[in-house]
């Protein structure tokens, strides 16, 4: 994958995380199993009291390359190789 297929890679998935921040919380931790290993995040609830959001990146671009998600000038998920669905992170909203 080239750099420029990769950036916009990474401003459509983040363009799709930014479309994801809805007035739904989870009130219990979110339990996700990718690639053999599992994954657990802190419950939606608590998090949005802190004034932050859950993301995540699944990245279903095919091929061999992986993708940096960088926002607000710091990359925040490296190298999310095809079929790759990365834990949840906290993070501002907007």
């Amino acid at each position: 994958m080239t750099h420029s297929s990769q950036r916009a890679a990474g401003c459509l998935a983040l363009t799709l995380l930014a479309g994801c921040t809805g007035s739904s919380k989870t009130k219990e931790p979110v339990v996700s199993t990718s690639g053999g290993k599992t994954a657990v995040s802190e419950a939606g609830t608590p998090v949005a009291r802190r004034g932050k959001s859950l993301v995540r990146v699944v990245n279903a671009i095919p091929g061999d390359g992986t993708i940096d998600i960088s926002g607000d000038d710091r990359t925040v998920f490296y190298d999310v190789a095809y079929r790759t669905v990365t834990p949840y992170t906290e993070a501002d909203p907007g």
